[in-house]
Parts: structure tokens; sequence; C-alpha cells
């Protein structure tokens, strides 16, 4: 990594940093107030008198919407749970190695550049089978996506006297269909153009439940690894 690229990861970094001052402490709430601010906008509009063709444009402008909630949130989660020590070193070390030399990483120390912020930054999170490799070496597990997914979500909410409580592929048995489905959906608004898509508002809503219910279960699965001292 020369000084040039060293000089354009630190200024990444800065940029991240100010990113997340303007969102939640917390992924799991940022992640739900941007899904909440982009429903509430495709309410708007399925709801109003405008025509097939915008509808289905704010169809897709939401599932755009729903994949940079979801790589926000692992993102996020890297530097957080980077810092109460839920990522195994030895995993780390090898992730470091294959990104920049032990000198350039003294160069970011020197600059007070977290290992976590550099990491969010490098890491990839833009498709399910990406995010599974990411999880995996960090974590030091064979297959994240299984272990998430016959994890037993249990949540209470005294103040709203609600109980949330599943298992992933159980509850949703086709939640890996539809989580590779709405990447490969937002990567195909993103990068191409087309006017004869059609997008049902069923189908839009079936993506979400699934998208919900696979973050709520990653959520409860990494918190459930942080150290009774973290």
């Amino acid at each position: 990594m020369s000084k040039k690229r060293i000089q354009k990861l630190i200024q990444k970094v800065e940029e991240a940093r100010e990113l997340m001052r303007k969102r939640h402490p917390f992924p799991m709430d940022t992640f739900f107030e941007k899904i909440g601010r982009a429903y509430r906008l495709l309410s708007l509009v399925e709801e109003s008198n405008a025509d097939k063709i915008l509808k289905i444009e704010a169809r897709k402008n939401f599932i755009i919407n729903c994949v940079t909630a979801i790589e926000v949130f692992f993102k996020d989660t890297v530097v957080g749970l980077g810092k109460l020590g839920v990522f195994k070193r030895d995993n780390i070390d090898a992730i470091v190695e294959r990104k920049f030399t032990f000198s350039e990483a003294l160069q970011l120390k020197d600059k007070k550049i977290n290992l976590w912020e550099v990491l969010s930054i490098l890491l990839s999170f833009q498709s399910l089978s990406e995010i599974n490799k990411t999880m995996e070496a960090l974590l030091g597990i064979n297959d994240f996506l299984k272990e998430i997914e016959q994890y037993e979500v249990k949540i209470e909410e005294p103040e709203e006297d609600e109980k949330i409580e599943f298992i992933l592929k159980e509850r949703y048995p086709e939640w890996r269909k539809y989580l590779q489905e709405i990447f490969v959906l937002r990567h195909r608004f993103v990068h191409q153009i087309s006017f004869t898509d059609r997008l049902g508002k069923d189908k839009v809503y079936k993506l979400l439940e699934n998208t919900i219910a696979f973050i709520i279960a990653c959520e409860e699965y990494l918190l459930s690894l942080i150290p009774l001292n973290g």
C-alpha cells in the first residue's frame, strides 16, 4: 500500500467517522430508522394516485435503500463489536496481513486510526455470500449463515408488552432465497436501466419481511458473543 493509498484510506476513515456521528449509536437502530423512512416514502407513493410505472420505480428505490441499510448495519457492527473483543485475534491478524503490511498498520496507528474502522471500509457486505465469508473470518467459525439461521431469537420488550421469539430457518424457511434476491435486484437497479421491469407490491413486502428477520437474527446472535466484561 503506497503512501498515496494510505492517505486515501485515512480520508475514507475520516469520512466514515463523520457519517457515523450522524447515525444512531447502535447499528440496529440505524437499520430500522433507514428502513422506516424508506418505507414511509414508499407508502406515500403506493397510497397516492401515481401511475403504476412510478409505483414500480418507488419499489425499486425501496429495495436499494434496504440493501444500503443491511450494508451499513454490518459495517457499524464490525466497528462496535471489534472494540468489545468479539472477533478472534488470530483471524483478524490474518485478514490484516492480506490488506496491508505491518509498517502500513503502524502508519495508520500513528494517525489514531482504529483497526475496526479500517476493516469496516475494506471488508465487503454487498452480497449474502460476502457477508458469510467476512463474518466467518472475523468470528473464526465455519458457517455464519448456518449459525444465525438456527439461533433461537428471544426478545422481550417490557415497555411495549411484546415478545419476539423465532428461529430463522423455521419461521422463514426461504429466507436465503429472498436475501439473495434482494441483493441481486439492488445490483440490477443501481447498475442497469430497464423500463420493462416488474416488481409487485407483495414481493417487496416479502423481501422486507425476510430482511428484517435476518438482521434481527444476526443482531441477537452477535450480541450473545459479547464477553461478559465487554
